[in-house]
C-alpha cells in the first residue's frame, strides 16, 4: 500500500511498511519537524523504502529522511535537517 502528503504535515511520519511504501510528498506537500525529531524516520523493520519527495521536508534537529535500511529516495523538492538524508542499511 503507499501513501501521499500532498498537505502540511507535521513530523516526525514513522514511516509503516504496510501503509507508507512508497511514501510521495507532492509539490503542494510540507513535513515540518521540531525539536530532535526527523522529518521522515523509517524504522528498522526491515522494509526497503521508496520515498519520492517533490516538495519541502525540513526537521530543526534531526534529520530530513533517516532510514534505518536501505531505501531508494528521489528528490525534486527541499531536504533540509542536520543532515538531510541519513542511510543506515
Amino acid at each position: 500500500m503507499s501513501r501521499t502528503i500532498s498537505g502540511s504535515t507535521t513530523g516526525p511520519v514513522v514511516l509503516n511498511s504496510l501503509t507508507d511504501n512508497p511514501l510521495t510528498i507532492t509539490s503542494a506537500g510540507t513535513v515540518t519537524s521540531s525539536g530532535s525529531s526527523d522529518g521522515i524516520d523509517g524504522g528498522s523493520n526491515g522494509a526497503t523504502w521508496t520515498i519520492g519527495n517533490a516538495g519541502q521536508i525540513s526537521a530543526s534537529g534531526g534529520a530530513g529522511i533517516s532510514l534505518a535500511t536501505s531505501g531508494i529516495v528521489s528528490n525534486t523538492g527541499s531536504i533540509s535537517g542536520i543532515d538531510a538524508l541519513v542511510l543506515r542499511g
